[in-house]
């Protein structure tokens, strides 16, 4: 029981952080979760011009969101990676990690930011996330890596 009950809560946050790009204005301006067809049609391009291997492509297109907008300072695209969970581990981090290393050696013009989202982040996992540059979003407040808690605020 318990495993289902944290899978419907993962859902839940994935669902509230695929409909509300307000929640990623503090990390870029004007930003846009990609559509599912907006994403393929991406990772497609990047594909056919090498920028990306297939096996990229493929895992960047399982990451849980990703968003463009515009860089929080100067100009440009800039990306972000997310990876969302209700208690966010080791291996979300790592996860967003790759992904967003992936997508940034692809679009090397563009800044791109690995995130990790969820209401709790594992004592274990915020450690990676400081060491690794990873971002924390908890319910509309960001993180910087080196802001990251030693454990979630409030457990």
């Amino acid at each position: 029981m318990e495993i289902l009950d944290g899978r419907v809560r993962g859902w839940e946050y994935e669902d509230r952080y695929r409909t509300r790009p307000r929640r990623y204005r503090h990390l870029v301006r004007d930003p846009h979760i990609l559509s599912v067809e907006e994403r393929e049609s991406l990772l497609r391009s990047l594909e056919i011009e090498g920028r990306l291997t297939t096996e990229e492509a493929d895992e960047l297109g399982e990451a849980d969101v990703l968003v463009r907008g515009r860089r929080r300072e100067g100009e440009g695209d800039a990306y972000l990676v997310i990876e969302v969970s209700a208690m966010v581990h080791t291996e979300d981090v790592e996860r967003a990690a790759e992904r967003a290393a992936a997508l940034q050696r692809a679009l090397p013009e563009a800044e791109v930011l690995a995130v990790v989202a969820g209401p709790e982040i594992h004592p274990m996992a915020a450690a990676l996330a400081r060491g690794q540059g990873v971002w924390w979003l908890k319910d509309g407040r960001v993180f910087a890596p080196s802001e990251i808690p030693g454990s979630s605020p409030g457990m």
